[in-house]
């Protein structure tokens, strides 16, 4: 039971923090362990036979872990390598594809072990490996869930700017689907506000010109606000950015050049949200985020990719919580 009490405590200090808005990231870490927490309490369980549906599910998820990490990492490796062909070298991708590439090796060695050798340390390797993906699967768990939160919260109409973050344009230079909900999330918002009487925001339209794109996201977006009504002086261009920090940090520049505002909401993508209000706390933006659906075809590419851009930047966090937890799994399982 002692999982489940360290569960509630983690739960009712994530909801005290929750009502500092300037705790985001704290808020966060304690909502993963509050998870982390729970599903301990119930593989504790599993050895008292209490939960046998809980006990069936979890040996088939580590029956299909080696399965799945060698498909992913496969996976993560030819986009890692298409990416650093397509934009040079990025130490992100770079390091992604060197410990994708580890982890097929080692799920190769560990299936030519139970063939050929039998060696023990191998063994080994192949617990702790199904146990990090049982780890892996319980945070990717806890990151959907907020995903689709996000996607329910509505701040407050009484904002001033409405930041829209950029995302990749077609071919021809045409708004991708994937940006089209983040505008005319937008605009709903902003139709919200004239509706209850407040004050309209202005758009800060956000995004670079990519190295395939026939001009910069900024304009596009631009384009397609003044296409559906918008007049140009409610429209700022930030046209600089080539990621979501940047978007963040050159909007800020943008606001700080005019007067006092009341608040600020940016659009993103349901998935995107949770780490995007991540860069905007750390540049001193205190801004709530509202989440434009994501096209289905797309949405399983895109909750994996934020999920490990995730585990890079709560990467101390992650290294602590799964050595703990593995620990547990080496002591009460092996």
């Amino acid at each position: 039971m002692i999982f489940y009490g360290l569960g509630i405590i983690s739960s009712l200090i994530y909801m005290w923090y929750r009502k500092d808005r300037t705790s985001h990231s704290t808020a966060v870490f304690l909502f993963l362990a509050t998870i982390l927490f729970v599903v301990l309490g119930f593989i504790q369980s599993r050895t008292q036979l209490i939960y046998p549906l809980f006990s069936d599910i979890l040996d088939a998820l580590l029956a299909l872990a080696p399965y799945v990490l060698t498909f992913v990492s496969i996976a993560i490796i030819l986009h890692a390598s298409r990416r650093l062909v397509k934009r040079g070298w990025s130490r992100k991708y770079g390091v992604l594809a060197i410990l994708a590439g580890v982890l097929v090796t080692t799920e190769s060695l560990i299936f030519m072990n139970r063939i050929w050798w039998r060696a023990e340390w191998l063994f080994s390797i192949d617990f702790l490996l199904k146990y990090f993906f049982l780890y892996l699967v319980i945070t990717f768990s806890g990151f959907v869930g907020l995903a689709f939160l996000y996607r329910w919260i509505r701040p407050s109409l009484k904002q001033d700017y409405i930041i829209i973050l950029g995302a990749g344009l077609q071919p021809d230079g045409t708004i991708s689907l994937l940006l089209k909900h983040r505008l005319d999330e937008a605009l709903r918002f902003y139709q919200k506000q004239i509706a209850a009487g407040e004050t309209p925001a202005r758009f800060i339209v956000s995004g670079g010109k990519g190295p395939d794109e026939p001009y910069s996201e900024a304009e596009a977006m631009q384009d397609y606000l003044m296409g559906k009504g918008i007049v140009s002086k409610q429209i700022l261009v930030e046209r600089n950015s080539i990621n979501t920090h940047q978007n963040f940090l050159f909007s800020k520049e943008i606001m700080e050049e005019t007067a006092a505002y009341r608040g600020i909401v940016f659009i993103t993508n349901n998935f995107h949200v949770l780490r995007s209000r991540i860069y905007a706390h750390q540049l001193g933006i205190e801004a709530e985020g509202i989440g434009a659906t994501t096209p289905l075809h797309y949405l399983p590419y895109a909750l994996l990719r934020e999920y490990i851009a995730l585990l890079l930047v709560f990467r101390m966090y992650h290294v602590v919580a799964a050595s703990l937890f593995l620990a547990y799994a080496w002591l009460f399982f092996r």
